[in-house]
């Protein structure tokens, strides 16, 4: 008996080589190709996310200071002060594409422990800051609309799935041991094969690195706990904080004329800059294999690094075209977080267990979680292209007073990462 472990991928494609649908079992490989698909376009679409974080962070960083800088110099030179900080967003993007790609030919992520040490403390620190700034003054919460339009229920799901599975994709931890028969070539004989499955999370098997790893489910519940009080609290106080007003990130808020919520938004950039490559890991690992396989020895390290580079570039056109951070995050979430989370782990539970006698129950909770997933995909999906199509629509449906001149600001939805 080998006991094994194995990836998303690889858990998808082996759910559906031991599932009772023969359509399914010839083409079980196609299982690996859709989950690496959206892997890649997943990360990818955190990297993206990033770098509009970054531009939008470090534009108003940069306004601030040319505006502490500019006007008690000169009361009249309101003109030329404008003009520089009204410069445009994907302007920012490009200024950080040549430092990103130097950042990703860093190819060991253990080259990076020490940066991303020093980025969870400055995030860490960010956070408290941030805390007691939009605690000062909230909002009575009767004075706040109890419901919103359907449509912000969507981008609310997208922007929520997103932000969770960006912790890992899946909430369930199962190991599982299955017997299955397999035929081969049309023999008679059978091979019976024992394979130990586990969903764990995409970017790093801590299981399997833990000691103790009997003691990775608990790890794993308060792991989740802490980020989930992370999240709604934030969430909350922040919208009791500023209501309409909040922006997709909530950094973006802080004022511009004080250097101590200056300092969040470059320590919280700082931070983001260092996880951008970690995000990135996952898509490299999967499509450069796939490049250098192609290539000889000696230009395999140059294919690798091209492959890097353009990637980089491929995340970077993503946020040029959409520079909208609430809907980057909420288009991301809607297409491939909740495949990846929602509609793909039911799936291939009743797959792997179907000769077991799953429970009614069982099968009623999968189904639900994968038609939720699906339903949250469609309408998503939907809600986010028709936001990025015609961006104004949203903004004349929702304007109380005069029509905003900021198209960047992502006030529609409180951004929970």
């Amino acid at each position: 008996m080998k006991k094994s472990s194995l990836g998303y991928s690889d858990t998808v494609s082996c759910a559906m080589e031991v599932g009772p649908l023969t359509a399914l079992q010839k083409r079980a490989s196609w299982g690996r190709y859709v989950v690496d698909f959206f892997l890649v376009i997943t990360q990818l679409g955190f990297c993206g996310v990033y770098v509009v974080f970054l531009a939008e962070n470090v534009k108003q960083v940069h306004e601030g200071f040319l505006e502490s800088k500019i006007a008690p110099m000169n009361i009249n030179a309101t003109g030329s002060s404008s003009e520089k900080r009204n410069t445009d967003l994907r302007i920012y993007m490009l200024c950080f594409l040549p430092f990103l790609v130097l950042l990703v030919f860093i190819r060991d992520l253990k080259s990076l422990s020490l940066l991303s040490l020093l980025a969870n403390l400055s995030m860490a620190v960010s956070l408290v800051i941030i805390y007691q700034y939009i605690v000062r003054d909230l909002a009575d919460p009767r004075k706040l609309p109890p419901v919103v339009g359907w449509k912000k229920y969507p981008l609310f799901f997208g922007t929520a799935v997103f932000a969770f599975e960006g912790i890992g994709v899946f909430s369930l931890e199962r190991n599982f041991l299955h017997l299955v028969n397999k035929s081969h070539m049309g023999h008679d004989n059978t091979q019976t094969c024992r394979t130990s499955v586990k969903f764990q999370s995409k970017v790093l098997p801590l299981e399997n690195r833990m000691k103790d790893s009997a003691r990775f489910p608990q790890a794993l519940n308060i792991g989740m706990a802490i980020v989930m009080a992370l999240y709604i609290s934030l969430a909350t106080l922040g919208y009791m904080r500023f209501g309409d007003e909040v922006k997709g990130s909530i950094t973006l808020n802080l004022p511009q004329d004080k250097w101590l919520y200056q300092s969040v938004k470059i320590l919280y950039s700082f931070g983001i800059f260092v996880t951008y490559s970690i995000q990135f890991y996952v898509p490299a690992e999967i499509l450069t294999p796939v490049v250098t396989s192609r290539v000889r020895q000696k230009w395999k390290l140059l294919s690798e690094l091209v492959v890097r580079a353009l990637l980089v570039c491929s995340t970077c056109a993503v946020a040029v075209l959409i520079p909208r951070l609430d809907l980057v995050i909420s288009f991301v979430g809607a297409v491939s977080s909740s495949t990846l989370g929602l509609i793909l782990p039911p799936l291939v539970e009743i797959l792997t267990f179907y000769k077991e006698n799953l429970s009614l129950l069982t099968i009623f909770k999968d189904v639900f979680i994968a038609v939720v997933g699906f339903v949250g995909f469609l309408t998503g999906t939907y809600v986010t292209v028709e936001e990025i199509i015609y961006p104004a629509s949203t903004v004349l449906a929702n304007a109380t007073g005069s029509f905003p001149t900021d198209v960047n600001a992502t006030d529609l939805v409180v951004g929970l990462k």
